[in-house]
């Protein structure tokens, strides 16, 4: 009968996880005999996984041979046809490929006749924190009246993360603002800006550079990062009363003279 390693009924194979390391040293997992989960990676020079495929008719005396087909075999992964070995030869991106099925067998190695069933599994790729969020959308253009409330709606800015977002929190974004305060403010869930001072002045100050970053792994320490210009501009509004340049006129009726003077208004496009 074959044997299994992980399950209760029979397995043509029997799958076994020697070592699983990578550049960032954190260990798979195994789920069941034939389905394992390796992390990804983009580090060169890394042991990526070491996998096992043994039959109960290998007496160690090299008379079985191993041979593996199915999705990135002979491309991503090997197989040792003496030991049953498996070896990932590349690096593996989660982002790439999540997941590879591939198929193993044991054969005579005199007649090549088989010697068991072919056996399935499914190599599952864990998501490590290599990317970092990125604003596609950006940089940003956005015009707010001036004189408007504090927490007055400016735009909001969107990051998106290529990271798995049911795996930890490689993919959980926060926004926070580098550069534009104490003028404006950014919710770090959303990344809506919002104006955070009163009586904004259009005419002391028009035009405002904002930074705002979006950090990955909920904004924690080791998160990556990205960043995203905003320029903002304050629209005028009516807040300015016409003005004589000059509190008093002289007339001269007797010499025909017209009354001169004229009225100077700061807003623009309020005759």
């Amino acid at each position: 009968m074959l044997r299994s390693g992980w399950a209760r009924e029979p397995r043509p194979l029997s799958l076994h996880v020697r070592s699983l390391c990578s550049a960032t040293g954190e260990a798979a997992t195994v789920k069941g005999s034939h389905k394992t989960q390796l992390n990804s990676s983009r580090q060169q020079n890394c042991c990526l996984c070491d996998l096992a495929l043994h039959s109960d008719m290998d007496r160690g005396d090299g008379s079985i041979k191993y041979i593996l087909s199915g999705e990135g075999a002979g491309v991503v992964f090997t197989i040792d046809d003496t030991t049953g070995d498996i070896h990932a030869i590349q690096r593996l991106d989660r982002e790439e490929r999540a997941q590879y099925t591939l198929r193993a067998q044991a054969l005579d190695r005199r007649t090549g006749r088989p010697m068991e069933p072919e056996s399935e599994f499914i190599i599952k790729i864990q998501d490590i924190n290599d990317n970092e969020p990125k604003f596609l959308d950006g940089p940003y253009v956005a015009t707010v009246p001036e004189m408007s409330p504090v927490g007055t709606s400016v735009i909001q800015v969107t990051a998106t993360d290529a990271d798995d977002p049911t795996y930890g929190n490689s993919a959980r974004v926060m926004y926070s603002i580098l550069q534009g305060q104490p003028y404006f403010s950014v919710d770090s869930k959303t990344g809506v800006i919002r104006t955070a001072l009163m009586n904004m002045d259009r005419e002391a100050k028009e035009y405002y550079e904002v930074i705002i970053q979006a950090k990955d792994m909920g904004g924690q320490l080791g998160g990556l990062a990205g960043t995203t210009t905003v320029n903002i501009t304050l629209s005028d509004v009516n807040d300015n009363p016409p003005r004589f340049p000059q509190s008093e006129y002289l007339t001269s009726e007797s010499i025909g003279l017209k009354p001169e003077g004229c009225s100077c208004d700061k807003d623009t496009n309020f005759p």
